[in-house]
């Protein structure tokens, strides 16, 4: 986790994919390392989602890390922006591939039969004062869990092939999640983090510089480092007026309306439009957008990477000014 901090900053080091890549490979199986034996599924006796918690803490930590978002992103949006299950969901879908792995298996099949006989010597020994059947094997009850919801789903549609109980379960979450953020926004537009049915984690990173796709992730979540959102983060000394005078300096006021950057602002539209959703919905317009972002010098966090492409330019190299 050390090392993926280090390679990890918001303006330089390991790309998008190469982040992801390393955490996936590398500290994920560390921390749910033996999650098939230490937890279970949520509908069987004895789970306990709280202790995940600890686990989600570091996931948490390691997310912000690979997007480059701000600590005020929610943690499903995280989620979502790097195609990261919640670890809760993602142990359980460990469990279920173990149990289906382990099924007729001759260990599987001797431990079972040794589990019949030790309950058959429990009858024998039991009385009226030890009342009781002798529960089934942690395999048992797995494997029938995986049946009954493999038999709740509608007539004629096959299980998903891969993690389809996972993909399934994490849409319900996000659905829910999504609703609940549309209530409280009272008919306000939702940023485009919280779209559905859009590109996003590595397809939409894939070939982007590390300022890029932080960039990105800030456009997409709409947490930005201008003021309205620094005045809405109780930064002190800090109006959410414009410098040009507009009431709230927002990302969209900056990229689309502020007059003081009307000519810097024409090679951004006619190379996408000036359609919001087109800018910050599509790979095409968040590659035009996140130049124009950096080059602009719109946030100081950026300054490194502005230099570095200057100097990249001058050297003759490819740049981020190459549109």
């Amino acid at each position: 986790m050390q090392s993926l901090q280090r390679m990890c900053k918001s303006t330089w080091g390991a790309s998008f994919q190469k982040a992801k890549h390393l955490y996936t490979a590398v500290v994920r199986p560390v921390l749910t390392f033996g999650a098939k034996v230490w937890t279970t599924l949520e509908s069987i006796q004895g789970y306990r989602k709280g202790l995940t918690i600890p686990i989600e803490r570091v996931q948490n930590q390691a997310l912000r890390h690979i997007s480059g978002a701000y600590k005020s992103v929610s943690i499903p949006v995280l989620q979502q922006e790097t195609e990261t299950p919640p670890i809760h969901l993602y142990t359980q879908e460990l469990t279920r591939q173990q149990a289906l792995k382990d099924e007729g298996t001759p260990s599987t099949e001797y431990i079972q039969a040794r589990c019949k006989v030790v309950a058959r010597e429990c009858r024998k020994k039991r009385t009226r004062h030890q009342p009781g059947q002798v529960q089934p094997t942690k395999q048992t009850q797995i494997l029938h869990t995986i049946a009954t919801q493999e038999a709740a789903l509608p007539q004629g549609q096959r299980p998903r092939p891969g993690h389809w109980w996972l993909q399934q379960k994490w849409e319900k979450e996000w659905t829910e999640t999504t609703s609940m953020r549309e209530k409280a926004q009272q008919g306000q537009p939702l940023p485009a983090a919280w779209t559905q049915g859009i590109q996003k984690g590595k397809k939409l990173h894939k070939d982007w510089s590390r300022p890029q796709s932080t960039m990105a992730t800030l456009i997409r979540t709409e947490h930005v480092g201008l003021r309205a959102y620094l005045t809405r983060q109780r930064v002190p000394g800090i109006t959410p007026e414009c410098t040009c005078g507009y009431r709230a300096q927002t990302l969209k006021h900056v990229m689309i309306f502020c007059p003081e950057r009307q000519e810097s602002r024409r090679r951004l539209i006619q190379a996408v439009g000036s359609d919001w959703k087109t800018i910050t919905q599509t790979r095409r317009g968040l590659n035009a957008a996140t130049k124009w972002m950096i080059q602009e010098s719109v946030l100081d966090q950026f300054s490194l990477a502005r230099e570095e492409e200057e100097r990249e330019r001058k050297e003759g190299r490819r740049s981020l000014k190459a549109w």
